[in-house]
């Protein structure tokens, strides 16, 4: 998660960075351009975050190529690492599909504590 984290700051925080990444997504036809920001503040917002940065993994590859963060580009070059930011894609969203049905409105305690016992019965 720190990898990704990281490499999505490297992006965002410098206007230049935040420039040239949509440009070069968009030449390399890529069907998204745009990274979200990581705060701390909502952990789930690490499950979109995760699921662009997987999304466009090899656009940052190559962004992080032309950069010369040889340190970034690993992340998405190692064949150990994007398995794991795959699990993470999917865990946090069955996380962030749990959270939003734990949400509705008329919900009771026993359809709340039901939903929580059939998540952890799926685990």
């Amino acid at each position: 998660m720190k990898s990704v984290i990281s490499s999505v700051n490297f992006v965002k925080v410098s206007t230049l960075n935040s420039r040239l990444f949509p440009q070069l997504c968009n030449k390399l036809d890529a069907p998204n351009n745009a990274l979200l920001f990581h705060t701390e503040v909502r952990w789930l917002s690490r499950g979109k975050i995760l699921k662009c940065v997987f999304e466009l993994r090899d656009e940052l590859k190559t962004f992080f190529n032309q950069k010369a963060r040889p340190q970034l580009e690993a992340h998405f070059s190692d064949k150990s690492e994007l398995p794991k930011i795959a699990y993470l894609v999917d865990i946090f969203a069955i996380l962030n599909e749990l959270n939003l049905s734990l949400q509705g409105p008329n919900a009771t305690c026993l359809d709340l504590s039901e939903k929580i016992r059939s998540f952890q019965m799926k685990l």
